[in-house]
């Protein structure tokens, strides 16, 4: 994955916890909070909260880190296609939406396709902000796994697992915009190596098998992302379907 510049996230941490939003005490708790580029035929872009810029000319598949921030408040976020001219604080917003952010990690990620948002026909797959609230991990052997649909035209599906030489299916019918339960599956063997888990996505309810992939589970959250386009040539992009792309979740 693509992670942003040290001194574009130095930025937002300052701005944030300084005071974008009116001040709070110093004993508040912190919320956590982090920003995702994930609209494969939307070019780079800069990210607002309540009205500051703090990441510039972000990238496909540019993530940040999570930031400490103030919990129990709403942060307004919003995103401008970048362009070189830097003195566009009048230019208006192509995306925004009202995020409230509390104790646990949260991340706001652009998904959709801009083509489907500038067609004027409302579509599920338009471009727009998510909000998704991630966990940290559970204490022993275990690792919490969800999986997020993406994809901008890829149908529903089914997800499945292979246990004991067994396919179990542990995702059903997941739609673009969807995401599954954060599922719990042991980390390591009794020799303490991580363990390696085949995976096969269906078209949901068919035998058809869209993506098969191997992985081990090296984080004790993550999410396996769904991203791209299954036909990236009818909307003028190059950015194909990809899973997995797996991020760490809840912690830096």
């Amino acid at each position: 994955m693509r992670r942003l510049r040290a001194t574009s996230l130095a930025a937002l941490a300052g701005l944030l916890v300084l005071g974008i939003a009116a001040p709070v005490s110093a004993a508040a708790p912190m919320g956590k909070l982090r920003a995702f580029h994930n609209s494969p035929d939307t070019p780079a872009v800069d990210v607002y909260v309540d009205g500051s810029r703090v990441l510039t000319k972000v990238p496909y598949k540019g993530i940040s880190k999570y930031l400490e921030v103030p919990s129990g408040k709403t942060y307004t976020i919003g995103v401008k296609v970048w362009d070189a001219d830097t003195n566009d604080a009048g230019d208006p917003y192509a995306l925004t939406r009202a995020v409230l952010v509390r104790t646990g990690a949260t991340t706001v990620a652009a998904i959709g396709s801009l083509k489907e948002l500038l067609d004027g026909t409302p579509e599920a797959n338009d471009l727009r902000l998510k909000v998704y609230r991630d966990r940290v991990g559970v204490r022993g052997n275990w690792s919490l796994v969800r999986v997020n649909h993406t994809s901008p035209d890829a149908p529903a599906v089914d997800v499945q697992v292979r246990i004991s030489g067994s396919w179990l299916t542990v995702v059903r019918d997941l739609s673009f915009g969807e995401s599954s339960v954060y599922l719990p599956l042991p980390q390591k063997n009794v020799h303490g190596n991580l363990v390696k888990y085949t995976f096969r996505v269906r078209v949901a309810g068919t035998t058809t098998v869209v993506k098969q992939f191997t992985t081990p589970l090296p984080y004790k959250a993550l999410s396996v992302w769904a991203i791209g386009f299954l036909d990236p040539a009818a909307y003028g992009s190059s950015n194909g379907f990809k899973v997995p792309f797996v991020t760490k979740d809840g912690r830096n």
